[in-house]
């Protein structure tokens, strides 16, 4: 003989009808039976984006602020995943607050860049998909030299005498 009896529980299932909360069967039979169990209660499983990247790594110092730097991508074994993109705290965020994200992706510069000042910029960014799962990763943006006119000439002494080699 074989009996299995099966409770429901109505807060994980309200959508069942009364009539399937508790059901008894017996089986009289030496017949092996298989059985599977399929858990359909969550829907398919969302696997966390697994690498994120940006097409530009570099732009030239002295360009005004909102200057496009690059686009960033994720990518995610799901199918039809979308990615929403923003700045994450942490190890190497040092210069998120220099740039400005948007959440498709975009980076941009928040202010002037100087490379005598800082000629390689840390960033951390994270890539969400639209069930949350995440990865955050680390980006070195370079800020590349421009060759700068001089601003001050200053000359030592006043006067220079003529058809002497210098």
């Amino acid at each position: 003989n074989f009996s299995l009896a099966q409770e429901s529980r109505r807060d994980m299932h309200p959508k069942l009808p009364d009539q399937l909360e508790r059901r008894d069967l017996t089986q009289a039979s030496s017949r092996p039976f298989d059985f599977t169990f399929h858990d359909v209660s969550h829907g398919p499983r969302n696997h966390p984006p697994t690498n994120a990247d940006l097409n530009g790594s570099s732009v030239a110092e002295n360009l005004p602020a909102g200057t496009i730097v690059g686009e960033f991508n994720a990518t995610d074994p799901d199918a039809n995943a979308t990615h929403v993109f923003a700045f994450a705290d942490g190890n190497e965020s040092t210069h998120n607050h220099i740039f400005s994200l948007d959440a498709n992706g975009t980076l941009k510069t928040a202010v002037i860049l100087d490379h005598e000042a800082n000629a390689t910029l840390s960033i951390r960014v994270r890539a969400k998909d639209e069930n949350n799962a995440s990865i955050e990763k680390v980006f070195v943006i370079t800020v590349l030299d421009a060759n700068e006119v001089p601003t001050v000439i200053d000359l030592n002494g006043t006067s220079v005498v003529e058809n002497q080699s210098v």
